[in-house]
């Protein structure tokens, strides 16, 4: 196995996220989000005045981006980029990387040298049963770690 570089020409390339056959990834100097294919062309999403960091993809395909140093979650549906939670009044410290779950729940750590945080952004609709998703009932979990252990 030989590595190689798969793309170029962006500032800082940080939280790569694969999705719809794309490698997805911010550049939080360059204000931006780009998504590479497998040849290493390049599109650009461009964010000015964002320092996007984490990414994830919502159930319906929508983006979350983790705007770093305004602390705020942006999403992009394929057209337009909106925000949709500002947390600086939850972190003294920049936004840091994502993740998203299945269910459409982001958590987003900060990058403080002290007193993090992971904060967690339900972004589904609100007629989902959130009991449902949020709490499975006991015996699923236990049967969820025996398979893994197993």
């Amino acid at each position: 196995m030989i590595p190689e570089p798969l793309a170029k020409g962006f500032c800082f390339g940080e939280g790569p996220r694969w999705f719809e056959g794309l490698l997805w990834f911010s550049d939080m100097l360059g204000e931006a989000v780009h998504t590479s294919t497998l040849d290493g062309s390049l599109t650009t999403l461009p964010l000015p005045g964002h320092s996007p960091s984490g990414l994830g993809f919502r159930p319906d395909g929508s983006l979350l981006i983790a705007s770093t140093e305004d602390r705020q979650v942006l999403r992009y549906d394929g057209e337009t980029v909106v925000t949709i939670a500002d947390l600086a009044y939850l972190t003294p410290a920049n936004l840091g990387d994502m993740v998203v779950d299945d269910a459409g729940c982001a958590y987003i750590g900060c990058q403080a040298f002290s007193g993090g945080a992971i904060i967690r952004l339900d972004t589904r609709p609100d007629d989902v049963d959130r009991r449902r998703i949020d709490r499975p009932p006991a015996d699923r979990v236990h049967h969820r770690r025996q398979r893994r252990a197993g």
